[in-house]
């Protein structure tokens, strides 16, 4: 993210992007923060294209994950004999061109001794990154949809459902590695779609860095501050005389 902000940065001062005294300063200041966003959005996206990209490709050759959780105490269930003891733990696992996010939470009632060796023990930990398995097979099957439904066609899961005990649950959710590629894609080609079409206009009271109506402005483009290197002189219409 500081990335993407750093370049954004970057982009803005080699385009000239300064406040003007023809112009009104919020104006100028209002279009250098929505350059500024989109800039940066842009960026973001194309970063998390190219990592969901590798990990994609990586799924079909290495299992990655990362797992984190543990056990804490409640304060407030503490009767001075027993108490009370949550797990919160999770785990993310890149396999087979699927990405599953998995959570699981359970609670139990015991002894104020049995709870300070549970949580001595199984401290929360932060994220680990797990063992892998070279090789993946077709016969990994986690987090592959089993539903018929619409989304399970398209290769989307979401599962709850209680452990052994009944105040254990498992949430588990799967997401294929192409459908955050098409996300993530969107918006640059969106961008680049606008790009292309701004610059196929070839108009000549354009500005172009931006392509706004220059015909009010000619010396300095008010939208993106681009100032053109030949001004461009103020149209006005002709009025039709009849001879």
């Amino acid at each position: 993210m500081l990335l993407c902000l750093r370049v954004s940065v970057i982009i803005l001062v080699s385009r000239g992007f300064h406040i003007s005294p023809e112009y009104p300063r919020p104006v100028i200041l209002l279009s250098c923060m929505r350059r500024f966003l989109s800039i940066s959005f842009t960026l973001l996206c194309a970063l998390l294209l190219i990592s969901t990209l590798f990990l994609w490709f990586r799924s079909y050759q290495m299992i990655d994950s990362w797992t984190w959780g543990g056990w804490s105490n409640d304060p407030d269930s503490d009767n001075g004999r027993q108490t009370t003891v949550r797990e919160e733990s999770g785990w993310i696992i890149s396999g087979r061109g699927t990405l599953a996010l998995a959570r699981r939470t359970q609670q139990a009632d015991m002894s104020l001794a049995a709870a300070h060796d549970l949580i001595a023990k199984n401290a929360f930990k932060g994220p680990i990154h797990g063992q892998q398995m070279p090789n993946p097979d077709k016969s990994y099957t986690y987090g592959k949809p089993t539903g018929h439904t619409f989304w399970n066609r398209l290769g989307f899961q979401y599962d709850h459902r209680l452990g052994r005990s009944p105040t254990t649950h498992y949430y588990e959710l799967s997401i294929p590695f192409r459908a955050l590629a098409a996300l993530f894609a969107l918006p640059l080609l969106i961008r680049g779609a606008f790009f292309l079409f701004r610059k196929s206009r070839h108009l000549p009271h354009a500005c172009p860095a931006c392509g706004y109506d220059l015909r009010a402005t000619p010396t300095r483009c008010p939208e993106c501050g681009h100032t053109p290197s030949t001004a461009l002189t103020p149209q006005h219409p002709t009025p039709d005389i009849d001879l």
